[in-house]
């Protein structure tokens, strides 16, 4: 007798009746749907499509709860560096270097001069000066002189279109930057201007034995001073009419001058005679151009306190048939009126004489040389014309000419 190979499970095998008796039960239960939903009877179809979801919706929820956590698991486990591939060691940092310190705050301040020295060694050359500069206020430019540099100075840039603080000039890039950064710990607004190159050594010029004095002292505004005459005029109900020369004045609350002759005049007055009618306020002495054969009745010679008072004022007659005359403005003179000119005299910062021109008032064409380019000329249509000349010495020796100089 043969043992049975097939072990035994305990369970009854599946007979083909037992497969056929439930595809009967579903076929009946079917058929027991469509006679309810033919009858109208609509609750057992809606009852049995119920149980039909519920069932499928507790079969994927069960699947799903079965494979969670083993995707859990897959996205949390690190990823699987094969053998063969390389591993790559990242360097060992190397230690800070500490930061240079700046040179600038181991320097003692105030300083009488910021700023390089030039190299002396003449190979060196050519090096670029970087100027440093602040935005200027003028505490700022106190602060600057007192703290730091006391040879700052106030400077126009054409750059900024503003005045700004020059506060020192250094060599190359560096000095000029690591001084920005140490002058930038007390003030905003700090800049590195253009470079200066300076393409060689500058000699040091011999000392020269001091030159005779100049026919015109440092001080001294014309050479022709002496030849003027003192005059007196009472204005108001007390004016009478005085003459010098061809001139005839005469004073109520104007000025009133004619001139009957073919002679060129020059008046000499102070402050107290208001000459200008676009509200220009000139505080020095005041030189009129009186032309041949003409009379100045209006605004130019007007003053609102000339009346019931007495005037001093001088006057001269010019024997050239065209008038010039060479005037030495210093840089810090009063503003004055020459002949149709307002001029008002500053010191640059940097050493050397600026002069702003503005034109009050004009009976004449009036020409200007400084004895370098070519002559200024202002016309006496042209009130209110400006311009300026500059020189690099505390003082510009101007000449004047009446008309158009050739």
């Amino acid at each position: 007798m043969e043992e049975n190979p097939r072990p035994d499970n305990n369970l009854p095998e599946p007979t083909p009746n037992n497969n056929q008796n439930f595809q009967k039960l579903i076929q009946d239960y079917i058929k027991y749907l469509n006679n309810q939903r033919s009858s109208g009877n609509w609750l057992p179809y809606v009852i049995s499509i119920a149980i039909f979801l519920i069932l499928i919706y507790g079969l994927v929820n069960g699947v799903l709860s079965l494979v969670r956590p083993w995707m859990i698991a897959q996205q949390n486990s690190p990823p699987v560096t094969p053998n063969n591939t390389p591993t790559t060691t990242s360097p060992t940092p190397e230690p800070n270097t500490p930061a240079t310190p700046n040179p600038f705050q181991s320097v003692t301040f105030p300083k009488d001069v910021c700023g390089d020295q030039l190299p002396d060694d003449a190979t060196a050359y050519p090096v670029s000066l970087y100027p440093i500069f602040v935005k200027y206020t003028e505490a700022d430019l106190a602060k600057v002189k007192s703290d730091f540099c006391r040879d700052a100075f106030k400077k126009f840039r054409d750059k900024n279109n503003r005045d700004e603080i020059q506060v020192g000039s250094f060599l190359g890039t560096e000095r000029a930057s690591q001084f920005k950064e140490f002058i930038s710990q007390s003030f905003a607004d700090v800049e590195v201007g253009e470079a200066t190159i300076i393409e060689s050594k500058r000699e040091t010029p011999t000392k020269k034995p001091s030159p005779s004095p100049s026919p015109i002292a440092e001080k001294t505004f014309r050479s022709d001073q002496n030849t003027f005459k003192d005059l007196e005029i009472g204005c108001g109900s007390s004016s009478k009419t005085i003459s010098f020369g061809n001139l005839e004045i005469t004073c109520d609350r104007q000025l009133h001058i004619k001139n009957y002759s073919s002679d060129w005049y020059e008046l000499q007055m102070n402050s107290r005679f208001a000459t200008e009618p676009l509200g220009m306020s000139t505080q020095g002495t005041k030189y009129l151009l009186i032309p041949p054969g003409g009379s100045e009745r209006e605004g130019p010679f007007y003053s609102r306190d000339l009346n019931g008072n007495t005037y001093q004022f001088k006057a001269r007659k010019i024997s050239q048939s065209i008038p010039s005359v060479t005037i030495t403005v210093n840089c810090n003179d009063q503003p004055i009126l020459f002949w149709n000119i307002a001029m008002k005299p500053r010191c640059k910062s940097e050493g050397g004489t600026f002069v702003d021109l503005y034109t009050v008032f004009g009976n004449t064409t009036v020409s200007l040389d400084i004895g370098s380019g070519n002559p200024l000329v202002y016309e006496p249509s042209m009130i209110g014309q400006e311009g300026w000349i500059s020189s690099e010495n505390s003082k510009i020796r101007i000449t004047f000419y009446a008309g158009r100089k050739q």
